[in-house]
């Protein structure tokens, strides 16, 4: 769980450097440079904890819950980024934890009805 964890860290820290990173596009400078870099950076990262994490865990169950990475990605956008709210993107959020918990609770029920 906590290579999950990690996972979704290195993914956000990835879209962050790359807002970061888009934002100095028109006067590249250096932390251009080291905002696309990072960004590649986070998502290498992210690439190689995603390997060790599907050897644990069934790929049916764990790429839906990287879906819950958008979340923390709202609410990073919010937070730094002064993004807003709307009543869409809560509803978009809602439907991400709702059908990661199907496919989740879907999964465990057909665990236990194999047993």
């Amino acid at each position: 769980m906590f290579l999950l964890l990690f996972s979704y860290c290195f993914l956000t820290l990835g879209q962050v450097c790359a807002k970061l990173a888009g934002r100095s596009l028109g006067a590249p400078d250096l932390s251009t440079l080291l905002f696309a870099t990072g960004t590649y950076l986070f998502f290498a990262l992210r690439g190689v904890l995603w390997v060790f994490l599907l050897r644990k865990v069934k790929l049916v169950l764990a790429y839906p819950l990287m879906s819950v990475g958008y979340i923390l990605v709202l609410f990073v956008s919010v937070r730094f980024f002064q993004e807003r709210f709307t009543p869409g993107k809560v509803a978009g959020a809602l439907l991400v934890i709702l059908g990661v918990t199907a496919v989740s609770h879907g999964e465990a029920l057909l665990q236990r009805r194999r047993r």
